[in-house]
């Protein structure tokens, strides 16, 4: 009788002593770890891929203690959920850390931009087109609290916002590409700002005194 092939074999040191939680399967390291369920609260075991960039076993501990915090932070719970922007957002700003200023300033520009896409887009349908073609909507139509075109710079910041706002999405593996890769920052030439004649600062002067 023909043995069966054990998929995942299990990790030793060179004292052939049992590292618990790693595992290896076609040359590839796994951390096995207890996942809770977001719909039942149990927990189950369940193994990850560590990467193949994970060629050592000092390596393989590391990436396995940094799945094990993930799991701590509730990062790995929702795994398999595709959030939308609207949900996202929120998400997004109650954890970048970044001034108040910042972030208000965050909050209207991502606003912005949930009111393009919609706020149910799906977080890992945002294109790079679809992001271009906003962008190009920016430049043709007048803000509506101005009622002039924004400046490159007003548009960058705007880009900046969604940018870092995907960015912790794919750091957080939550969407696959970073659809931000062939875009870049506009350039921007600052508006040359005119010195007031001196007949005029001596006005002022002696207004405010």
């Amino acid at each position: 009788m023909t043995k069966l092939r054990i998929a995942f074999e299990k990790v030793k040191d060179k004292r052939r002593k049992r590292l618990r939680g790693l595992w290896m399967r076609g040359g590839v390291f796994y951390g096995q770890i207890r996942v809770t369920n977001p719909d039942t609260g149990k927990r189950r075991p369940q193994k990850f891929s560590l990467g193949k960039d994970v060629a050592t076993i000092p390596q393989a501990l590391q990436a396995l203690a940094e799945l094990k915090s993930r799991e701590r932070k509730g990062l790995l719970r929702e795994r398999g959920r595709v959030w939308s922007f609207c949900d996202y957002r929120e998400y997004y700003l109650r954890r970048a850390t970044k001034s108040p200023h910042s972030l208000d300033n965050e909050r209207s520009f991502l606003a912005e931009w949930e009111q393009f896409f919609g706020g149910d887009m799906p977080l890992d349908r945002i294109s790079e087109p679809a992001i271009r073609e906003h962008l190009t909507r920016l430049r043709e139509q007048p803000s509506a609290r101005t009622g002039q075109l924004l400046s490159a710079q007003s548009r960058n910041l705007r880009l900046y916002a969604l940018r870092s706002m995907l960015r912790m999405a794919f750091n957080e593996r939550r969407i696959s590409r970073f659809p931000f890769d062939g875009i870049k920052k506009e350039k921007h030439v600052p508006r040359k700002k005119e010195i007031p004649a001196l007949g005029d600062i001596e006005k002022y002067v002696a207004t405010a005194i």
